[in-house]
């Protein structure tokens, strides 16, 4: 049971650390590039993957 809450945990860890990465992606994308923010759909890997290289 203590395995199952340390891996639960260790997944809520990684889902909030991933939410904060794309919300400040996005906040600095709005700050820069309003219009294309609008355009691109953060939800999906593929536009993350592109803009993370740059």
């Amino acid at each position: 049971m203590a395995e199952l809450k340390l891996l639960t945990a260790r997944r809520t860890d990684l889902v909030c650390d991933r939410t904060c990465a794309s919300n400040r992606l996005r906040g600095l994308l709005a700050g820069i590039f309003p219009a294309l923010e609008r355009e691109l759909n953060l939800a999906n890997m593929g536009p993350l993957v592109l803009l993370t290289g740059y």
